[in-house]
């Protein structure tokens, strides 16, 4: 073991005395400098597969929007409303969405009513929704919000005309590693078991194992 695994295995040992089962059943860390690998460390039970959550904003929608961008298909100044004629809101550009200084709300709970909806009527439901939103008057301050992210969404299935699970095969083709997936309609790809498992949820009453952990999103 190197010094900075040691260093790392070190802090981890010291920050969970009691044991990291008690908090996560499994922690990988990896540290590569300058393309070289310094450490890597496994702790707890090992699984192949780990949910990227929120980053999904990175390795999906902010680098297909960068992608349409370097094909000169859309400029950061672009205003949504361009593309997405329906939405009310028609000054939201993409850089005001991708920097979360639109002036929309943080989060709101739409899985409680969207688990009942038909696929065909979900996104039109999102955008109804989010016209009737109230944009914070005054200097946009950064704040960060999951419904910037819907309208990229919803922005890029008119640009596009197509689904995002479309417009993600597209964006794979030319810069995805081969390994990073998702799990369509909450079916998981490979075998649950092999997913590191994300929370005991409440309201699904079950443990996530290979599905969306985001409620919304799910």
């Amino acid at each position: 073991m190197h010094s900075i695994e040691k260093s790392i295995h070190r802090n981890i040992v010291k920050a969970f005395p009691k044991g990291l089962e008690r908090v996560a059943p499994s922690l990988q860390i990896g540290v590569v400098q300058n393309g070289k690998k310094l450490a890597q460390l496994q702790f707890g039970q090992e699984y192949k597969y780990f949910d990227l959550a929120s980053l999904t904003k990175i390795l999906f929608s902010s680098s297909y929007l960068m992608h349409l961008v370097s094909q000169n298909t859309i400029n950061w100044a672009d205003r949504l409303s361009w593309f997405l004629p329906e939405l009310d809101h028609k000054n939201i550009s993409f850089k005001q969405v991708l920097t979360h200084t639109a002036g929309l709300a943080s989060w709101h709970p739409y899985y409680k009513s969207l688990i009942s909806l038909s696929e065909k009527e979900k996104w039109p439901w999102l955008l109804e929704k989010i016209n009737q939103e109230k944009i914070l008057k005054g200097p946009h301050k950064s704040l960060y919000s999951d419904l910037d992210f819907m309208l990229i969404a919803l922005s890029l299935m008119a640009l596009q005309e197509k689904s995002l699970l479309h417009c993600w095969r597209d964006l794979k083709k030319h810069y995805s590693p081969s390994r990073l997936h998702f799990c369509v309609n909450n079916k998981a790809k490979y075998t649950p078991s092999e997913y590191a498992p994300t929370e005991n949820c409440k309201w699904r009453k079950r443990r996530l194992q290979g599905e969306v952990h985001d409620d919304n999103t799910w």
